[in-house]
């Protein structure tokens, strides 16, 4: 029997094994972490809006304070209180939601780095895989030369 038989079928199986490790179906998070982290910058265009919306509410009820004063309804001392306490509350409004978009903050970043951390987990397992693969081939093909050079295949 010729030694070259063993040592393609040695080399062969090797091959077929190390094509068999499966690389894993993940994209790495870190080519989308714009999309996936809340930034100073998100923060701010969030406060922007909601800045707008709180004051868009206030303008109105500013508008509703003046309609009753001038209707005669509302002295002027109370609609310089009303117009005060209308501004306090939309301030207070956008300060509000500040602790909650950085606990956002800190969420998102929490979980992109889960992201890159089980990324690099199964990355580094589908590596030692191909790695423990090729190295198993090699020693077959050790085997196979040992027995070849002992005379016990041909």
């Amino acid at each position: 029997m010729s030694a070259i038989l063993p040592f393609g079928l040695a080399a062969l199986g090797t091959i077929l094994g190390a094509g068999s490790v499966k690389k894993p179906n993940m994209i790495d998070p870190r080519t989308m972490r714009s999309d996936l982290v809340y930034e100073n910058a998100d923060i701010a265009g969030d406060i922007n809006m909601m800045g707008r919306k709180f004051t868009s509410e206030a303008s109105l009820g500013v508008g509703q304070a003046k309609s009753a004063a001038a209707g005669g309804r509302l002295p002027e001392g109370a609609l310089l209180s009303a117009i005060a306490g209308i501004q306090g509350k939309t301030a207070e409004g956008v300060t509000s939601i500040l602790p909650a978009l950085r606990r956002e903050k800190s969420r998102s970043m929490s979980n992109y780095l889960n992201l890159v951390n089980q990324y690099e987990t199964q990355k580094t397992a589908y590596d030692q895989a191909g790695i423990d693969r090729l190295l198993g081939g090699l020693g077959q093909l050790g085997k196979v030369a040992t027995l070849w050079s002992g005379g016990f295949l041909g």
